[in-house]
């Protein structure tokens, strides 16, 4: 079922997220590295962002229920293969490989590089989108257990959902946004003014900064419905419409869009762009840099728009696997902590051991 007032609540949480720690930390939110590095190398960027993930989950399952998602051992009546434990294993393999030799997933090319209006991600964003597309409609991954008499593009006029839970939503809303672009900058400023600080209490704000960018991107994704499996299924059926659920597009119109006028303000659009040459007072020619986060000296960014074989192979792999499952790496995240939060291993787990499985056999 198309839902647009949760799915677009969810896609201003995210932005809210991505913009604050693109905009103080310099870095972008890509979490497939963030999976990634928090197991193999571990780093406070990191290991905040998951610990916000964590929480995120943990929040939603207790106080906001009927956004929560888990990965059903049979998410389709057309075969006892997709949707079974092993699927979802050798969907976290795909994705894993994927992700690592195309160098992102969804977070990191489609939300981020899409708002920094890179070609390499728009490329890579249309491969997986594509072969995503393309395996659902062949593995019939659309047509779940539920059967639904309304095709999946109709919504509820009554709007249930969001009226039971309209406070708390439209709060965490508001919340959300206060926190990113009115107290953030603000302790940052701080921070820079402040020339004794030492690195210690700069790091502490680095992972405050982490853990409330994963804990808001983590609610964005499960109340916009992006860890549900059903409605990302949904969106890539493009080739049945009674079964395609527009939810998912509202996180282009209230997450990307509002990223690329923001972004573009803000940050460098190439590195050449971003250092200019100044003359101190001994006449000698010095670089300097003209867009900087509150927290780095300068951006650590990607500028590269290379799209070799192995980038185009990397996000077709990922969009295949994407599609088998209709998971992605921070999708996936966020159910292993609801399994392990009630003590159980589900799919989610055995998908995010897949995922880092995956990953290193393509690093290695």
């Amino acid at each position: 079922m198309f839902t647009p007032i949760e799915s677009a609540l969810g896609a201003l949480l995210i932005q809210a997220a991505t913009t604050s720690y693109i905009l103080l930390e310099g870095k972008v939110i890509g979490f497939s590295s963030v999976l990634y590095n928090s197991i193999f190398r571990p780093n406070i960027h990191s290991v905040s962002i998951l610990t916000g993930l964590l929480l995120s989950s943990q929040f939603v399952k207790h106080n906001l229920p009927v956004f929560v998602s888990s990965y059903s051992s049979a998410v389709t009546k057309t075969s006892t293969f997709y949707g079974s434990t092993l699927s979802y294993l050798i969907s976290g393999l795909l994705v894993g490989f994927g992700t690592s030799a195309g160098c992102g997933c969804t977070s990191g090319h489609m939300l981020a590089g899409l708002s920094r209006l890179r070609w390499r991600s728009f490329i890579a964003t249309c491969t997986f989108f594509t072969t995503g597309v393309i395996t659902t409609w062949i593995t019939n991954n659309y047509k779940q257990i539920e059967s639904y008499k309304e095709p999946n593009y109709w919504y509820d006029d009554e709007f249930v959902v969001f009226k039971k839970n309209w406070v708390l939503l439209l709060t965490l809303v508001i919340v959300g946004q206060l926190w990113s672009y009115y107290i953030l900058p603000r302790l940052g400023s701080l921070i820079e003014k402040e020339r004794s600080n030492s690195l210690k209490n700069k790091n502490i704000l680095r992972g405050v900064l982490g853990v409330s960018s994963g804990f808001l991107f983590g609610c964005g994704l499960l109340i916009s419905g992006m860890t549900n499996p059903s409605k990302v299924t949904g969106f890539l059926s493009l080739f049945s419409p009674h079964d395609f659920d527009p939810s998912l597009a509202m996180i282009p119109f209230f997450c990307i869009i509002p990223n690329i006028i923001i972004w573009r303000k803000y940050l460098p659009n190439s590195k050449e762009e971003n250092v200019e040459k100044v003359v101190n007072e001994s006449n000698k020619v010095e670089t300097a840099i003209r867009k900087k986060p509150a927290f780095e000296s300068e951006y650590d960014l990607n500028f590269s728009n290379a799209t070799d074989v192995k980038f185009l192979m990397g996000n077709a792999i990922f969009g295949i696997g994407w599609g088998m499952s209709g998971v992605c790496p921070g999708p996936a995240i966020l159910t292993m902590f609801g399994e392990i939060g009630s003590l159980a291993i589900g799919n989610g787990c055995v998908y995010v051991i897949g995922f880092l499985v995956g990953s290193y056999l393509q690093k290695m």
